[in-house]
């Protein structure tokens, strides 16, 4: 299999597990013992959105190639930054990965902020058990693991086809 087949089956690896994490943090709220909108769960799906945004435009650059990032009109000249058309592998997939690795990791403390209160009171003690919270808990647990491996995806598609350093000795002293 060609490097850039492998790209492509871990973006598409990576939008799938990143929506059955945004579906099972959003059922989490089916449970009753959260209400959306409270807490952090706004800016989590803003982030998860923003995330399969990036990611989406990471592939996008990967596939097509140049991709006019900004532009400046100075002197009758115009002066842009561009994605290289050769081999756009070289820096804006690298920053849009990372960009989507911060906003995912961003989205997992979030989540796991706003569910320690029903890990101590429903899991670690049975004080409010029964309502609920331990569902909710587990699906967003579930959602954070697919968020990690997606993380991890991420890092592991940075690093395929990257070019390699080979050190050649010579004897000129």
């Amino acid at each position: 299999m060609s490097k850039k087949k492998r790209k492509t089956g871990l973006d598409i690896a990576m939008m799938v597990l990143t929506v059955a994490g945004m579906v099972l943090f959003l059922l989490s709220y089916t449970t009753g013992y959260y209400v959306f909108g409270q807490m952090h769960s706004v800016a989590i799906l803003i982030c998860l959105f923003t995330a399969v945004v990036v990611e989406m435009a990471g592939a996008y650059v990967r596939e097509r190639g140049l991709v006019k990032i900004s532009g400046k009109i100075s002197n009758n000249a115009e002066i842009g930054v561009y994605a290289q058309k050769k081999s756009p592998e070289k820096e804006w997939t690298y920053i849009l990965v990372i960009a989507m690795i911060v906003l995912l990791c961003q989205a997992v403390g979030m989540i796991l902020m706003d569910r320690v209160e029903a890990v101590g009171n429903c899991i670690v003690t049975d004080f409010d058990s029964g309502h609920g919270g331990e569902e909710a808990v587990y699906m967003s647990f579930a959602a954070i693991g697919f968020f990690l491996i997606t993380v991890i995806l991420g890092i592991v598609k940075s690093f395929l086809g990257g070019r390699r350093i080979e050190v050649v000795e010579t004897n000129e002293d």
